[in-house]
């Protein structure tokens, strides 16, 4: 790592870099705020190092960081990955459900010889709900996307 690279981590840790635009960045240099912009993938920084050296400055380099952290972030889960997991938590919480009031009928019905009526009216409403989740899990699915080409 080279001085650049150790400003640059160090101005990043510390929250020198803030998103002002889609590839505009306000960078906090240790004397004045720099505006570091990304035109057609090339960055530009409005401080000496860049202008006369032509080198990637901190400034820049802290930018990149801040992006790489940004994508990490982003591409993590994306809205429908998010509810895909969600619904399938939730598939498997009611699955549990459903299987541990089946138990409990079978105790009951060992120990009094008929069905509880009012577990059965709970399964019912939980094996609806797992059927509804089971619905929309088959849309949100990313198996189940059509995607047309050309």
């Amino acid at each position: 790592m080279n001085k650049r690279d150790i400003k640059a981590e160090r101005l990043f840790k510390n929250g020198g870099v803030k998103k002002i635009g889609k590839d505009k960045y306000e960078v906090q240099g240790s004397r004045r705020v720099h505006t570091v912009k990304k035109i057609a993938g090339y960055w530009i920084c409005p401080c000496e190092d860049h202008q006369f050296r032509f080198e990637k400055c901190y400034h820049i380099r802290a930018c990149i960081k801040y992006e790489l952290k940004e994508k990490k972030r982003t591409s993590q889960g994306n809205f429908f990955n998010n509810k895909y997991k969600t619904l399938l938590m939730k598939k498997r919480a009611l699955s549990e459900q459903v299987d541990k009031i089946n138990m409990d009928n079978r105790a009951y019905l060992k120990l009094f010889g008929e069905k509880s009526s009012e577990l059965s009216e709970k399964k019912v409403k939980f094996y609806n709900r797992l059927i509804e989740i089971e619905k929309e899990l088959k849309k949100v699915s990313p198996n189940s996307r059509t995607i047309i080409i050309g």
